[in-house]
């Protein structure tokens, strides 16, 4: 951690994703010392990651938060996709001409 440099509230951008209807189910709100910007990322392992800069105004972040909205709502839909494929619920095994079920 950076001396002097205040740390920035989480909460509001929790409050912020509450407000829009955004679940937090496959968000991660995060701090981070290293990151130069405030970053918003999606992976399938991950979910969607909004890692802060130590030292961001919260209310900078907030307000940059609130114009990606319509990109979080879509990487999220995206990450459950994506996961979705991982967990098939069938497989179709059309050369051997035969369906396989999970259990």
């Amino acid at each position: 951690m950076q001396g002097g440099m205040p740390t920035p509230d989480l909460n509001p951008v929790h409050k912020l994703l509450s407000k829009h209807v955004v679940s937090e189910d496959l968000i991660v709100v995060r701090l981070s010392a290293r990151a130069k910007r405030l970053i918003f990322k999606s992976s399938v392992k991950k979910g969607v990651e909004i890692v802060v800069p130590h030292g961001a105004d919260s209310s900078w972040v907030v307000e940059m938060t609130e114009n990606r909205i319509p990109w979080i709502k879509t990487a999220q839909q995206h990450v459950r996709e994506g996961r979705g494929q991982l967990n098939p619920r069938e497989i179709n095994l059309t050369a051997l001409g035969e369906m396989s079920r999970a259990v």
